[in-house]
């Protein structure tokens, strides 16, 4: 498994000299009608910086759904939208497998709000919706913070 994400990782980057990004998101999962329990959503990415407003990458996480726990690991891509000044919408899609007690193919979509602390720095807050080929439709919200190199 290790080498896989390695893989995944050194396919990522484009060049030495590429403008990189990372982003790390914390929040809560749960399946879509069931919105008693707080199930944990952690969901960490490299991306390259097509452009200021398109970042392409990959990434993976945790889910943990009572003591079953969930490893995704996905291709993903973040637009943010040219409307608006310090904070900006964004778009998000993820594609890509889980590892853990069910192995399944999943995608997200979702959108949610960019706030930009400086240049290079941005505070990120997503909601969106998890398909799991096997175990159905889930809706996450998520924030973390974005940083670019």
């Amino acid at each position: 498994m290790k080498k896989i994400i390695l893989l995944i990782l050194s396919l990522s980057v484009y060049t030495l000299s590429a403008d990189l990004g990372i982003d790390a998101t914390l929040g809560t999962i749960n399946p879509k009608g069931q919105y008693t329990d707080f199930n944990l959503d952690f969901d960490g990415h490299l991306w390259y910086l097509w452009d200021q407003m398109v970042l392409l990458g990959c990434g993976g996480g945790v889910q943990q759904f009572g003591t079953a726990k969930q490893y995704p690991i996905v291709l993903s891509g973040l637009i943010r939208l040219p409307i608006g000044g310090q904070m900006l919408p964004l778009i998000s899609g993820d594609w890509g497998y889980t590892l853990g007690s069910l192995n399944e193919f999943l995608y997200k979509a979702g959108g949610g709000l960019d706030l930009k602390l400086g240049d290079n720095s941005s505070l990120i807050a997503l909601l969106g919706y998890q398909n799991n080929v096997r175990s159905g439709a889930f809706l996450y919200s998520r924030a973390g913070i974005l940083l670019e190199f």
